[in-house]
C-alpha cells in the first residue's frame, strides 16, 4: 500500500497559531487593522502602520478601519492600501466589506469591545493580534489567537501602538507619524490665503486656544496678550484652529480679539495639514492638533498636570511648557513668547 505523502502546506494551513514566532511575516499578503478612532491617536498609531508595511510581503495590502473623521489621516498614509469609514451611517457597508474579503493577519489596536469582536472574528485571518482585554472573556480569547500583555508603566501612545506590531516581528525606528498631502490639498491652502488675505512672506502663527478641559487650558486672555504682541512687535499673522463643537468658545475668544485673529473655518485634516506646512510656529494647549501639525511645522505645546512623556508631539522641533504646579496657566506669557520668537 502506497502511503500518502505529507502535505506540508495544508497542514501548517490548518496548524493553530499560538505564538508571534509561528508568523513569517513576508509571507502575509492581506492585512485588516482596527486602528484609532481619535485624531490624535491616529496619527501616533502612523509608525507602526509602517513598519508592518515594511514587514509584510513587498505585495501586501494594508486595509484599516477607523472613524470617518480620521479616514482623511489615513488616506494621506502611504502604507495603507484601503480605507474604510465606520461610524452609524457606515456601519452595515464597513462591515460587508470586511466580510467579503479573507485576511491573512487582522490587528486591532483599540479597545472598542464590540468593534474587536466584530471585525476580529469576520476577518477570518489565521492570526489576530490585540491587547490582552482588561477583564477576561472566553469571546475574546476565541477571537484573538495573538495577545500582548499591556506593561503597567506608562508609556507614550506612540510606543503603544509599536510595541503590538513588534510583538510579531515588525519594528522601526522612525518614529515620526508621515502623512503624504496631496496637490490639491497644497493648491486648496493657496487658494485659501488668498482669499483671506493671508500674505505667505510675512510670518504666520497658528494657535488654538480652545479647549473644554479648563485645568489643561492656557486662558483666553494670555492667547490674547500673546496674539496682540507678536501682531504689534512682530507683524504677524496669527491664525485660529477650533473644532466644530468648540464655537462657543471660539466666539468667546474672538471677541477678546477684536476680531484681530483669522479663524480657519476648514475641517478636512488634509487640508488643514497642508495649512499647517505654512506656520512658523503652532502655539496649543495638550489637544489633538498638535499632533497633526506636528510633522509640519514647530510645535509649542503648553502642558497642565499630566505626563508629557505619554502624549507629548513626536519630532525634535517641539517644545513642552509646563509650570512647576501642573496648572496650564500658570505658564508665563512671556516664557511662550521667546519660544515663539525662537521660531522666526
Amino acid at each position: 500500500m502506497r502511503t500518502k505523502a505529507f502535505d506540508y502546506k495544508k497542514a501548517k494551513e490548518k496548524m493553530r497559531i499560538t505564538n508571534p514566532k509561528q508568523l513569517n511575516l513576508k509571507e502575509i499578503n492581506t492585512v485588516l487593522v482596527l486602528a484609532p478612532f481619535e485624531v490624535g491617536n491616529m496619527m501616533l498609531c502612523i509608525p507602526a502602520l509602517e513598519a508592518l508595511k515594511q514587514a509584510v510581503s513587498p505585495l501586501g495590502n494594508i486595509t484599516v478601519v477607523t472613524s470617518k473623521k480620521t479616514a482623511g489621516i489615513v488616506e494621506g498614509c502611504k502604507s495603507v492600501s484601503r480605507v474604510i469609514p465606520f461610524n452609524a451611517a457606515t456601519a452595515v457597508n464597513a462591515i460587508a466589506e470586511v466580510y467579503k474579503k479573507k485576511y491573512d493577519l487582522m490587528i486591532n489596536f483599540t479597545s472598542y469591545k464590540r468593534l474587536s469582536f466584530v471585525f476580529g472574528d469576520l476577518s477570518a485571518a489565521k492570526a489576530r493580534v490585540a491587547y490582552e482585554a482588561k477583564e477576561a472573556s472566553a469571546i475574546f480569547e476565541r477571537v484573538y489567537n495573538l495577545t500582548l500583555h499591556t506593561i503597567d508603566e506608562p508609556q507614550h501612545r506612540l510606543f503603544y501602538y509599536l510595541n503590538l506590531v513588534r510583538f510579531i516581528g515588525a519594528n522601526t525606528y522612525d518614529f515620526n507619524p508621515k502623512i503624504w498631502i496631496k496637490e490639491d490639498a497644497n493648491k486648496f491652502a493657496l487658494h485659501y490665503f488668498e482669499k483671506k488675505g493671508i500674505d505667505c512672506n510675512k510670518p504666520m502663527i497658528g494657535i488654538n486656544p480652545t479647549l473644554k478641559d479648563e485645568k489643561k487650558r492656557w486662558s483666553f486672555n494670555k492667547f490674547a496678550q500673546m496674539v496682540s504682541t507678536l501682531r504689534e512687535s512682530e507683524g504677524a499673522q496669527v491664525l485660529v484652529f477650533s473644532h466644530k463643537n468648540e464655537k462657543s468658545m471660539l466666539d468667546e475668544f474672538m471677541h477678546i480679539t477684536k476680531e484681530k485673529c483669522i479663524h480657519v473655518d476648514v475641517s478636512d485634516y488634509l487640508k488643514l495639514a497642508a495649512i499647517s506646512r505654512y506656520l512658523w510656529c503652532f502655539v496649543c494647549n495638550e489637544a489633538d492638533y498638535m499632533h497633526i501639525f506636528a510633522p509640519f511645522t514647530n510645535v509649542i505645546a503648553i502642558w497642565g498636570d499630566s505626563d508629557p512623556d505619554n502624549n507629548k508631539p513626536i519630532g525634535p522641533n517641539h517644545e513642552v511648557l509646563q509650570s512647576i504646579d501642573g496648572s496650564a496657566d500658570s505658564v508665563p506669557v512671556s516664557t511662550v513668547l521667546d519660544h515663539v520668537r525662537n521660531c522666526f
